[in-house]
Order: C-alpha cells, then sequence, then structure tokens
C-alpha cells in the first residue's frame, strides 16, 4: 500500500502532490578490462564476489569518456528453492569526462 493511499485512508484528505511520470533514457555504452574476478565466500546474505575495473571507455548521445581505475562490481548471490538465484549488484564507476554536455 503506497503511504498517500495510507495516509488517505486515515485522514480522508487527498495528497497535495503528483507523483512523477517515469521514463528511462539512453545513456551511455560501456566497454572496459577488469580484474580476475574474486571469490570472497559466503556471507550471512550470501555468497559475496568482486571485480574491479582495470580501465575501458563509455560513450552516448550526450557524454563520452574513459573508465579510470578502482571502480568494479560487488556481488551478492542468494540461492532459492531449486535453480533459482537472486543477484544484488553494487556497481560504481569511477568515469572521466571527455566532452562537455548538458543532460536533461
Amino acid at each position: 500500500m503506497r503511504g498517500w493511499t495510507y495516509f488517505n485512508l486515515l485522514t480522508g484528505a487527498k495528497p497535495n502532490f503528483t507523483l512523477p511520470v517515469t521514463s528511462l533514457q539512453f545513456l551511455f555504452h560501456f566497454e572496459c578490462d577488469m580484474e580476475s574476478f574474486r571469490r570472497i565466500g559466503d556471507g550471512s546474505h550470501g555468497d559475496r564476489s568482486t571485480v574491479i575495473f582495470k580501465s575501458g571507455r563509455f560513450e552516448g548521445p550526450k557524454l563520452r569518456g574513459t573508465i579510470l581505475l578502482g571502480g568494479g562490481d560487488w556481488e551478492t548471490i542468494q540461492d532459492h528453492d531449486g535453480d533459482r538465484q537472486t543477484a544484488h549488484l553494487d556497481t560504481r564507476y569511477n568515469l572521466s569526462l571527455m566532452t562537455a554536455f548538458a543532460y536533461s
């Protein structure tokens, strides 16, 4: 149940805001060189692994640049019944822009 609906049920008041319309827009494509995939091991929330980016590049309609050393993917895999798994990704990129842009 959404927060404003709950508030509306309790008070009978209509919310005084409008939720924005969501949309997706292509930002960029990237390619990167990575260090070796490293398994950290099982933890209380699942099996943890990481991979660190060494270098790379990205390019899109409004920006382009290079991927700097130090970013990477930190991943936790949770097993479920059968063959199902859920991957939780914490992805961080260090980007250096080659172009000035006004993104809107």
